[in-house]
C-alpha cells in the first residue's frame, strides 16, 4: 500500500507516498482520529495513563465526555478483573491521574455520581499546570481549562 518512503534529512520526518488504491481510505480519515503530542505520550510508562490521556485529548474541544462506569471498564479493557469501583479507582484511575500530573503536567480532579448506592459516572476536571519550562515555550495552552465526565 505504501509506494515509497523517503526520510527527510535534518527534519526527523518520513514522507510516505501511497498507491492510488489508498486514496479513498485516506480521504475518509478527515478528523476521525485523536490528535495529541507524541512527545507527551511517550513520557507515560503504561497503557492506562496513555488511554486516559487519549480520552482527554479526544474530547478537549467539546469539554465534556460522559461515560458510565461500565463503559469506562470497556474502554480500558478491564473485563471482570476489577469488578468493584474501589478497585478501579485505586488500581487504574488514581495511578493514571498521578502519572499524568507528574509527567505531562495535568491537574486532574475526580468526582463521582451515584445512581442509588452505586457509582454510575466518573467526572474528571483538569487543567494544564503552568511550569517554569512552559514559560519559555508557547503559553497558548496554559490558560485553557477543560472539564470531562467519564
Amino acid at each position: 500500500m505504501v509506494d515509497r518512503a523517503d526520510y527527510l534529512d535534518g527534519e526527523g520526518r518520513v514522507k510516505l507516498c501511497f498507491t492510488i488504491h489508498m486514496d479513498r481510505h485516506l480521504v475518509r480519515m478527515n478528523g476521525v482520529f485523536t490528535k495529541y503530542e507524541l512527545k507527551q505520550a511517550t513520557a507515560l510508562t503504561s497503557s492506562r495513563p496513555i488511554r486516559l490521556y487519549e480520552l482527554i485529548q479526544q474530547f478537549k474541544k467539546t469539554g465534556l465526555l460522559i461515560v458510565s462506569v461500565d463503559e469506562f471498564r470497556k474502554m480500558f479493557e478491564l473485563g471482570q478483573a476489577h469488578d468493584r469501583y474501589s478497585n478501579i479507582k485505586s488500581k487504574i484511575i488514581e495511578p493514571a491521574i498521578q502519572e499524568l500530573r507528574d509527567k505531562i503536567g495535568l491537574e486532574i480532579k475526580l468526582r463521582t455520581e451515584k445512581k442509588g448506592r452505586t457509582i454510575s459516572r466518573l467526572i474528571f476536571t483538569f487543567k494544564k499546570i503552568l511550569r517554569d519550562s512552559d514559560l519559555d515555550n508557547s503559553p497558548v495552552n496554559n490558560s485553557r481549562f477543560f472539564s470531562f465526565i467519564v
